[in-house]
């Protein structure tokens, strides 16, 4: 599998076990790393996390891996946002990812060239190194190329940054985030998956220009898959504390019919400019700003499922040390939103079981 030695096995056995409880779940503690010497080297910029007593350094360098249309817009969006972190950029192709520094620099903040193993010892690697799929070819083709090029990614910056998080965009990204786990020996609430954050806000952004209203003041999640099983849960979104669909103005619509479409809107933003950039990065800047300043915002990233093999997108809260806990929405689903979700984890489980 060209993984490593430290690979953890494909049945999730590496750590402490996921305990499903009645509110959250809770992933491995940053206390507990820091007990099995874990945590991460100390530096003079420190910050207590309000999740625990222990100290951990506050990130300073945000690795980008993959110069193309993706990981050039995530480095700008981050360097527009100002988060006084160093951004880096590491491509195989060396000529492009040079072109890209220099272009970036004239936009302020601080961005560099970086080699694969200095990539490795950011506090924040973002992969989103990979190719588009091909004409005739499947997702599934698609997902063994990519799992290919991410193996070669990860071995390439072993060892990797003890404390490290890694958040995969590369996709297909729910399988690969698993991948990833599997691959780079970090515990697995460092390695997480961009996940449904954009297709959450192009609903949501869909729903606001209706109602004539800013986006987020709707509370409503994508659940699943980031892909074509991906699921809007109207039964836990509100309005300012008013169910979704009975606030005024929803009466008429269909969320569903509407959730398909803003899920097809890549698609259409494909066809057109040939790719999707802008919107992407942004999600990673938010994903991003979230463990910069441990904003401890909810977000629907991509996790392991507690108690199956694979990942997809549930609601987390994200902050310093990567997915703090991940709330235990499946048992609040509705009867059609709870099939929904069994349907997309078999469909992510298949995915994983192709990657052998």
């Amino acid at each position: 599998m060209g993984c490593g030695a430290s690979a953890s096995p494909r049945d999730g056995s590496n750590g402490a076990p996921v305990e499903v409880k009645p509110s959250t779940t809770m992933l491995e503690t940053l206390e507990l790393d820091a007990q099995s010497g874990d945590a991460g080297p100390k530096s003079s910029a420190t910050r207590v996390s309000r999740s625990g007593s222990a100290t951990v350094a506050a990130p300073t360098h945000v690795a980008i891996v993959g110069a193309g249309f993706v990981g050039t817009s995530t480095a700008f969006a981050l360097l527009c946002k100002g988060t006084g972190a160093k951004v880096t950029l590491t491509d195989v192709n060396t000529s492009k990812v040079e072109g890209e520094v220099l272009d970036l620099e004239d936009s302020g903040g601080t961005v560099d060239l970086a080699t694969p193993q200095e990539a490795g010892q950011a506090d924040i690697i973002i992969v989103t190194a990979g190719r588009g799929q091909r004409d005739g070819e499947t997702r599934l083709d698609l997902l063994r190329a990519n799992a290919g090029i991410l193996r070669s990614v990860i071995d390439g910056m072993q060892p990797l940054k003890k404390s490290a998080i890694l958040i995969i965009v590369s996709n297909p990204c729910d399988p690969l985030t698993y991948e990833a786990q599997v691959c780079s020996g970090l515990p697995k609430h460092q390695v997480f998956g961009s996940g449904t954050v954009l297709d959450s806000r192009r609903l949501r952004v869909h729903l606001a220009d209706r109602l004539e209203m800013h986006h987020s003041s709707i509370i409503l999640f994508v659940l699943g898959e980031h892909g074509d099983s991906q699921f809007p849960v109207p039964s836990l979104a509100n309005i300012g504390g008013v169910p979704l669909m009975e606030y005024p103005g929803m009466k008429d619509v269909n969320l569903m019919e509407d959730a398909k479409k803003t899920a097809s809107k890549a698609y259409d933003i494909i066809g057109k400019k040939g790719y999707t950039a802008f919107g992407v990065a942004s999600a990673c800047e938010k994903i991003v700003d979230c463990v910069l300043n441990d904003k401890k915002l909810v977000l629907p990233v991509s996790v392991r499922v507690p108690g199956r093999n694979c990942c997809l997108s549930l609601p987390a809260v994200v902050g310093i040390t990567g997915v703090e806990s991940i709330l235990d929405v499946v048992s609040h689903l509705s009867p059609v939103e709870k099939e929904m979700y069994d349907a997309s984890v078999d469909r992510m489980e298949q995915a994983v079981a192709v990657l052998g």
